[in-house]
């Protein structure tokens, strides 16, 4: 298992049409979102206009999750809102255009076809179970200031992630982890 820290520091911002976009995480590590060469992409972003127009991303499943706000997204295709709260999690299909009202900031999971994700949001307290055959890359995105601790065969690790902060946890094959926080956080998991 191999574990980092990635800071606001080491995010990568860069500007669309209704704010900025921190990328916290891309694969292959080379990969260009511009060129949507990659595998998966993990991002937060900030909405600053009341009103704006998600960017459309064919062959693409994305999560996303406010982070300390609210805010509606309606499908322009069906017309349907969709309300989500803090850390509420929605996943949808990046062809569909979605136009977002409110402003605030977001966790987002992009990933192409054959990649498989998930987002959750996990409770303080609660043991979690990684297991490298369910997701190789594992993510903790920091809602708040939460102490981390993950086991593996009797070894303990223990973090102090800062909110806004995440920890990347690469799982070895075989290997299964137990992992304990203090408050909430959002789980991100991926499989390539």
């Amino acid at each position: 298992m191999q574990t980092k820290i990635i800071t606001q520091a080491d995010y990568l911002t860069t500007v669309w049409s209704g704010g900025k976009t921190r990328q916290i995480f891309i694969y292959p590590t080379c990969a260009d979102y511009a060129k949507r060469d990659f595998l998966f992409r993990v991002s937060s972003a900030t909405i600053e206009i009341e009103q704006s127009n998600f960017t459309i991303l064919p062959n693409i499943n994305r999560f996303i999750a406010p982070i300390g706000c609210s805010f509606t997204l309606q499908d322009q295709h069906t017309k349907q809102n969709i309300r989500l709260n803090n850390c509420q999690i929605y996943e949808f299909n990046g062809s569909c255009p979605i136009t977002c009202y409110g402003k605030g900031q977001d966790l987002n999971l992009f990933t192409t076809s054959g990649v498989c994700g998930s987002m959750r949001l996990c409770k303080g307290l609660e043991d979690i179970y990684l297991q490298s055959n369910q997701a190789k890359w594992c993510f903790i995105y920091a809602v708040t200031d939460i102490k981390v601790e993950i086991t593996n065969c009797k070894i303990v690790k223990q973090f102090d992630l800062l909110s806004g902060q995440t920890l990347n946890i690469t799982l070895n094959s075989n290997e299964i982890v137990k992992l304990k926080t203090d408050l909430n956080y959002i789980l991100i998991q991926v499989e390539v």
